[in-house]
């Protein structure tokens, strides 16, 4: 169910936000938090890959690129396929799973461990802070949308 609201967030940033976008807007640098909402959308889905990464036991790949990505059409073709390995692993779950101690190594404190529900709930939070940091970006750029991401409302419109 948190995923559910995760995604579906994600999604209507994509319809009611980037979507309007030109590519030239897309890639605007902007002097705020990391920049273009290019950058942030990448960020975002970089953050996604690597954290589930860690919840699988892979090897942690690299931070995305963010001039990998020249389009919002790569952008979203990436996005959908890492959305797509979240929620396969996502339904390959288990209750038991969700409190197993994964262990990790981080650069900002070495080797930490956490219950893989936490980290799943980290995820969640920062895609959070994130979609409301390319909001702020997309007021910069004279395209402010009204994303409520209140997650009650969500709820309680199902």
């Amino acid at each position: 169910m948190l995923y559910d609201y995760h995604f579906t967030l994600n999604r209507r940033l994509w319809e009611q936000g980037i979507l309007r976008l030109t590519n030239e807007e897309f890639v605007r640098p902007l002097d705020y938090s990391i920049g273009s909402v290019r950058n942030q959308i990448v960020h975002m889905m970089s953050v996604d890959h690597r954290w589930f990464a860690r919840l699988m036991q892979q090897d942690i790949p690299p931070n995305l690129d963010y001039d990998a990505f020249p389009d919002r059409d790569n952008v979203r073709k990436a996005w959908d396929a890492i959305e797509a390995n979240m929620q396969t692993y996502l339904n390959s779950l288990t209750d038991r799973d969700l409190s197993e101690t994964i262990t990790y190594m981080t650069s900002r404190r070495g080797q930490v461990a956490n219950e893989r529900w936490r980290i799943m709930v980290h995820v969640i939070n920062h895609g959070t802070d994130h979609r409301a940091q390319t909001m702020a970006v997309l007021y910069m750029l004279g395209k402010a949308i009204d994303l409520e991401q209140d997650m009650m409302l969500l709820w309680w419109d199902e």
